[in-house]
């Protein structure tokens, strides 16, 4: 690919992974760098160009009164304060960040987390069994009525927002 994405939750799984991946994607642009040759006339070339790194989302968490709740909220700034020392610093050295100025450009903040995605709970499984994302689910397949309905539209809205938000970020660091 020629960018990517970081998925996170505020647990320390998330934390490990972090720490692996500040390891693991450097050691995959090397080895991809000495053997690229080796794959040129295989069905399946290995494409040039290094993939860069777009920044993480924080997901699947509670919050109280518009904001993670505590706990979850410790984790976010655990990932954050870990994504800025370790993992940065780990794909810069390996050629997989855009400029600053794409960064900057693109609205995405230094803390490189592109949006904070509470858990959206029913809405979730109802994406799932109706092979849809959340923000395209219709109101019967929400399946609700009443103030929950309601409440569940309002998400839907909420969650078709962030997306249009990650979805711009992601479009304007490859505008030149």
């Amino acid at each position: 690919s020629d960018a990517f994405l970081i998925p996170t939750n505020p647990d320390m799984f998330s934390l490990m992974a972090i720490k692996s991946l500040s390891a693991i994607l450097p050691k995959w642009v090397i080895w991809k760098t000495q053997n690229i040759d080796n794959f040129k006339d295989s069905a399946y070339p290995l494409p040039s160009g290094t993939p860069k790194f777009i920044g993480t989302i924080a997901q699947r968490f509670n919050i109280r009164n518009g904001k993670a709740t505590s706990p979850y909220k410790t984790k976010i700034i655990d990932l954050t304060n870990l994504v800025k020392s370790t993992l940065i610093p780990a794909l810069e050295k390996a050629g997989m960040l855009f400029s600053t100025e794409q960064y900057k450009n693109a609205e995405i903040p230094d803390s490189f987390c592109l949006e904070e995605i509470k858990d959206y709970q029913g809405l979730a499984p109802k994406s799932q069994e109706y092979n849809v994302p959340v923000f395209m689910l219709n109101d019967k397949e929400l399946n609700a009525s009443g103030a929950a309905l309601e409440g569940m539209k309002e998400n839907r809205e909420h969650f078709k927002n962030i997306y249009k938000s990650i979805a711009d970020k992601i479009s304007s660091l490859f505008v030149k």
